[in-house]
């Protein structure tokens, strides 16, 4: 498999950050019948201080191209900073 990852992102002062992303993967698996078959996401990202010292982060992507899916991923991330 070759895997490729394009990102961009910008600050908004010290709380806010936002990203986009772009992942393309060329993927060989004999078993499923792929031989450099293309898949490819795309996703936004956000990151921003919550209460009492927690850091809260957002990703929402989807897959797209050829092989897209249907549907959508989402994560949430709390992390407690000390």
């Amino acid at each position: 498999a070759i895997l490729g990852h394009l990102s961009y992102g910008f600050v908004v002062s010290d709380q806010l950050r936002m990203e986009a992303f772009y992942d393309h993967g060329l993927i060989d698996d004999h078993l499923a019948g792929y031989h450099r078959e293309p898949f490819q996401g795309v996703g936004i990202g956000g990151q921003t201080v919550g209460p009492y010292g927690t850091l809260l982060r957002l990703d929402i992507g989807k897959t797209v191209g050829r092989n897209a899916q249907n549907g959508f991923v989402a994560n949430i991330v709390f992390l407690k900073l000390f």
